[in-house]
């Protein structure tokens, strides 16, 4: 589900729901693939800058590597309450890990 500004940049409506861990070429059937922790509601701007710049993604936690949890790995937002590193939980819920600079 969409709600509000998108997470990455907060300036545009969010219209996109991007997997943190990738779902691959055909679906996932692996259960974190649809967790809420998994998912971060983007608009089109910042999910095709995701996608072109992966290695950069994955410093920022919005893109993860292989063996990496999204429950728990923490991810750098711009959200409505504040930007920071966030740790998202499986209740669609965050918790603020810290305002670290950007890497």
């Amino acid at each position: 589900m969409m709600i509000g500004s998108g997470r990455a940049c907060g300036r545009r409506p969010a219209t996109q729901q991007h997997h943190r861990d990738p779902r691959g070429m055909g679906g996932d059937p692996r259960t974190i693939t649809n967790c809420p922790c998994n998912g971060l509601d983007l608009d089109d701007v910042c999910h095709a800058w995701v996608e072109q710049n992966r290695t950069i993604a994955r410093e920022l936690g919005v893109l993860l590597g292989p063996g990496e949890d999204p429950c728990t790995e923490p991810v750098l937002v711009r959200a409505a309450y504040g930007p920071g590193w966030y740790r998202l939980d499986v209740d669609g819920g965050a918790s603020w890990v810290g305002s670290m600079p950007w890497p």
